[in-house]
């Protein structure tokens, strides 16, 4: 994701992602330390007293137009609370995944405003309409029709 040579702003300190993903982001503790404000939701997120991580909150810049929000925490797994907290997420409009470890009793919390799916939606479009033009090029050799 990061390498030494990554570009990091000097301004408002987000790093860019050279990998796949190409994106900008930024990962703060303090969630009032962003420029441009936390989605609301995501701000406003119940993060449980039982934290047994330091809770993270992430902006993703992935486009001009497009800005993920997300934190992420571990915390000792509490069923009444992931209801609590599924229900928010459910209300909010926001991604939540609860991922628990039986054998330590604890478990990790990621909160998103956009899935990978959604963001990934456009590019898997992009590529279904690549594979259509392929698959209907190739039709058209087979029959001798110009294309």
């Amino acid at each position: 994701m990061f390498k030494g040579d990554s570009s990091i702003c000097p301004k408002d300190h987000y790093a860019f992602d050279a990998s796949m993903m190409k994106w900008w982001i930024l990962a703060l503790e303090n969630k009032d330390g962003f420029a441009l404000p936390l989605e609301k939701a995501v701000y406003d997120f119940p993060v449980t007293e039982k934290a047994n991580s330091r809770v993270v909150y992430y902006q993703h810049f992935i486009n001009k137009d497009t800005v993920r929000h997300s934190l992420h925490f571990w915390c000792e797994t509490d069923h009444s609370y992931f209801q609590v907290i599924r229900e928010y997420a459910k209300k909010s409009g926001l991604n939540l995944e609860i991922e628990v470890d039986r054998r330590e009793n604890r478990s990790t919390v990621m909160v998103e405003t956009l899935s990978m799916k959604e963001l990934n939606a456009p590019r898997l479009k992009r590529l279904e309409d690549l594979e259509l033009q392929r698959t209907q090029n190739a039709e058209q050799v087979g029959t001798g029709q110009p294309m």
